[in-house]
């Protein structure tokens, strides 16, 4: 959610900008460990094996809330 100060806002959390030097190393965090092909996973399994058989299927929310971090932010990230 976004208030009036176009701060990223969650519920009961602090608000911050899009661009605050806090936020930016998440976003490009989030590109590097759970992005592929602009879609993004919950977690990476990979990295953190669940144990269930299968594949881990993408985020669909977690792609677009990505999407618009990035449009916020000014762009895609650089890579970290």
């Amino acid at each position: 959610m976004f208030d009036r100060k176009d701060r990223w806002c969650h519920r009961g959390a602090e608000c911050i900008a899009p661009t605050d030097p806090r936020w930016l190393p998440k976003v490009k965090a989030i590109s590097r460990e759970v992005v592929s092909d602009s879609l993004v996973y919950q977690y990476n399994a990979e990295g953190s094996p669940d144990g269930l058989a299968g594949h881990e299927g993408t985020f669909s929310i977690g792609s677009f809330w990505y999407v618009e971090a990035l449009s916020r932010a000014g762009g895609e990230p650089v890579a970290a």
